[in-house]
């Protein structure tokens, strides 16, 4: 059955500014979508990290893993990376990375960010407070603006965020993720090479728990560290986007979701969060076979926005990953005339809305395409 990926669904939308690419706090419409690990699996699947910068609807990119700390380590998949070890060093030594993390910046203007920790992160955390900086120093100067320092895997790229993505709880932990923001709110004003005179100037912390909470795996981190984002995934787990009730959402009743939790998650920024301002992210599979449980598309898709969007911390939406696929295009029945439908008897847009944004950001060609409505529902709702 013909399929369509995620990167050319997205690349149905027009170009809009890039200027107005990378994160931007004041937004509910983010979009963060993982690289690096390949997840769909074909020899193919993943392209290079430049392949996709031009897609002007994602705004962060997060990296994915720094799967070591105390023994710093990068684990990339094989295909289409054209990394190769540093000798002595569990280090990729990653030149096509580097101009491509340059043109994703300097270029289109996207926050490109580094995961820490992944699946196969083993490190139990750190013998001390102190051990604990050091590594926390050790990453900053891998990553950061210190150009000089050897091995780096990015060579004179230089990321916009870290990405903290820990399954199980881990020793001294805070103290690693507190220096590692004491840093780089300390750097600031350091110069951005990699994004030339359109930097952003700021170095972000972000957090990926599962949606469970409390969380055991990240509740030190959240409780303890400033952090701008977190990228709370909703699947693989009892509270995912496939437990989220529709008619709850539509009703004139109060919008209570007996599973999906996004609302405590708002709760917990606002009143817990180290950060009362950090932006709550909807963290969902990019296709059906990208997590175990938790994908949803359509009208599921289209309410839940609708329901984060009514939270004052929802900054977006954050999907795993390039390289999964969106739907079969059989399963994706939106003609524009069923969509329009669906907005207006809930009074989200009007026709003339719908005919405004897709005249603007939509070429003429894509107008009848059954996937426009479901990426326009999820944008502009």
């Amino acid at each position: 059955m013909a399929r369509l990926t995620l990167i050319s669904v997205i690349g149905l939308l027009a170009s809009v500014p890039w200027a107005h690419a990378r994160f931007d706090s004041t937004l509910q419409t983010n979009l963060a979508v993982y690289w690096g690990q390949n997840s769909y699996g074909t020899v193919n699947s993943q392209q290079r990290l430049s392949a996709y910068c031009s897609m002007t609807q994602i705004n962060i990119i997060p990296i994915a893993y720094m799967n070591g700390i105390n023994t710093p380590s990068i684990n990339l998949t094989t295909s289409n990376n054209n990394c190769s070890a540093y000798t002595g060093s569990q280090l990729l030594d990653c030149a096509q990375l580097e101009n491509d993390i340059k043109i994703c910046q300097k270029t289109y203007g996207k926050t490109v960010m580094l995961t820490l920790g992944g699946t196969t992160f083993n490190e139990v955390g750190f013998e001390s407070v102190a051990k604990a900086e050091e590594a926390a120093v050790r990453v900053w100067q891998l990553f950061g603006p210190a150009i000089a320092t050897e091995n780096r895997p990015f060579r004179t790229a230089v990321i916009d965020g870290f990405n903290f993505d820990f399954k199980s709880s881990a020793t001294n932990i805070v103290a690693f993720a507190a220096k590692l923001r004491a840093i780089t709110d300390n750097n600031f004003s350091l110069p951005w090479l990699s994004g030339g005179s359109n930097a952003q100037k700021k170095t972000y912390l972000a957090a990926s728990p599962s949606c469970s909470f409390p969380n055991p795996s990240m509740n030190d981190i959240l409780a303890n560290v400033y952090l701008d984002m977190v990228f709370v995934q909703f699947y693989d787990s009892s509270c995912g986007a496939n437990t989220f009730l529709s008619n709850f959402a539509s009703s004139s009743q109060p919008q209570i979701q007996p599973n999906f939790n996004l609302r405590t998650w708002n709760t917990w920024a606002t009143s817990l969060s180290v950060n009362k301002d950090v932006k709550i992210f909807v963290g969902l599979p990019a296709g059906v076979a990208a997590a175990n449980s938790g994908y949803v598309y359509g009208d599921q898709l289209c309410a839940i926005i609708t329901f984060a969007k009514t939270f004052s911390n929802f900054g977006g939406v954050v999907l795993w990953d390039m390289t999964s696929q969106i739907s079969h295009i059989n399963d994706l029945d939106l003609v524009n005339s069923k969509r329009l439908e669906y907005w207006n008897s809930r009074g989200i847009v009007d026709f003339a809305s719908i005919d405004f944004i897709r005249d603007y950001f939509v070429p003429a060609e894509h107008h009848s395409h059954p996937v426009f409505a479901r990426y326009l529902s999820f944008f502009f709702v």
